[in-house]
């Protein structure tokens, strides 16, 4: 099992990137730093993060940008789901969850409490070899933030009646109302092919057909060609990533209905981030990353001319993708990936629509349909650009009603 013995074992291998400093006094308190930090850097000055080696073992890179007022904290865990025994798949999943729950110092909910309180947030993500968890909040708490992700990685209490109910949400979400189940089905997107995955044949069908009798759309993180098949097959019905998405893949995704939402702009922004660039055992999984990207980018063409429903979205929330910056999507697939700007406009609108299953009322200009609606200044259909200039969203309007009205202006 993944203990915490286990855990704490892996934490010399864990990394702090601290960005967006106003200033960089504090980062390698942990223990005696054996590199000089250097003083802070002027309003665009360059230069590459500052990796430090601690006497505990601990990696630190502080990487200076005086471009916002903000720090970010990354602590990188060396365990993911491939160091879990096939009966405790899903294990390292729970423990990411767990660590928010409560340490020793902090009861539950304190931690989500200070973290809001100094007005940024905290999360988390789990991969085949890694778990990492990150927070960002205004520079001048920078002590309290990293206070509390070293006690959250350190002193997880594992409240048993936490835990207990963790255990429970997904079918906890499902009597609340969600209405859409995500499924780590496997590892990859922007990682190495570790050649295993979550669920069992008969796990992934279990899960499929319960959420199915409960009205509940099924969505699966899933990289590889064999498990995309096997999603498609039992009826999952939107494939994540893709990473390996090929003719076969394709044509089963067309044949079946499938949705797809291939959230490439992550690969390209981990690829550009730089503090990972100088990261301890990053070059495989930035060559990984790279293929998957090329792969991509050599197959969305052809999933959209064989009639693959695709849909935006992505995963906003890491420190390179922000939330808020969801035009900039459209336009990386016009113009990295070569997609007609019509093409990307009805993935944002009639596709994604009809995988709410509200395409009856939304995602086209029809009577009869709900009049949400985005006046711009310009053609976005010859420059999809227009829609990421807030000065050129002139009207918006929401079932009929102006949230934004400058069209006299």
């Amino acid at each position: 099992m993944i203990s915490n013995r286990r855990r704490a074992q892996r934490l010399a291998g864990l990394v702090i990137a601290c960005l967006s400093l106003s200033t960089a006094p504090g980062c390698p308190r942990a223990g005696k730093p054996t590199a000089h930090i250097p003083g802070p850097a002027r309003p665009g000055e360059g230069r590459a993060p500052l990796r430090i080696r601690l006497e505990n073992g601990l990696t630190v890179l502080l990487y200076e940008s005086h471009a916002a007022p903000v720090v970010a904290f990354q602590a990188w865990v060396g365990v993911g789901s491939a160091d879990e025994a096939a009966e405790e798949a899903g294990i390292a999943h729970v423990f990411e969850h767990m660590l928010f729950k409560g340490t020793d110092r902090r009861g539950v909910g304190q931690i989500a409490q200070e973290i809001e309180a100094a007005g940024g947030e905290i999360n988390a993500w789990t991969s085949f070899d890694q778990t990492v968890y990150h927070l960002v909040l205004a520079s001048r708490y920078f002590d309290t933030g990293l206070d509390i992700l070293a006690d959250a990685v350190q002193h997880s209490s594992f409240d048993p009646g936490e835990l207990e109910r963790e255990l429970k949400v997904v079918l906890e979400e499902i009597k609340q109302g969600a209405r859409i189940l995500k499924l780590f089905v496997t590892g990859g997107h922007g990682n190495v092919h570790a050649g295993t995955n979550e669920f069992s044949r008969e796990e992934l069908a279990a899960v499929v057909e319960t959420a199915h009798a409960r009205g509940v759309l099924v969505r699966a993180h899933c990289a590889w060609k064999r498990e995309m098949l096997e999603c498609i097959e039992l009826g999952v019905d939107v494939i994540d990533h893709g990473d390996e998405i090929d003719a076969e893949v394709i044509d089963a995704m067309a044949e079946a209905g499938t949705f797809f939402d291939p959230s490439i702009l992550y690969l390209e922004k981990l690829l550009a981030f730089e503090p990972l660039q100088h990261a301890p055992g990053f070059a495989p999984a930035r060559d990984a990353t790279q293929r998957e990207l090329e792969n991509l980018q050599r197959w969305l063409p052809e999933a959209q001319a064989a009639g693959v429903r695709i849909v935006l979205g992505d995963d906003y929330g890491a420190v390179f993708l922000p939330h808020g910056t969801y035009a900039e999507e459209i336009e990386f697939y016009v113009k990295r990936m070569g997609l007609a700007p019509l093409d990307v406009l009805r993935w944002a609108t009639r596709n994604g629509a009809a995988l709410m299953g509200r395409e009856h009322e939304l995602g086209a200009v029809e009577a009869g349909k709900l009049a949400d609606l985005l006046v711009v200044d310009g053609d976005p259909s010859v420059d999809v650009s227009v829609l990421g200039d807030e000065a050129r969203l002139l009207g918006i309007l929401k079932g009929g009603a102006f949230v934004k009205d400058a069209l006299g202006a």
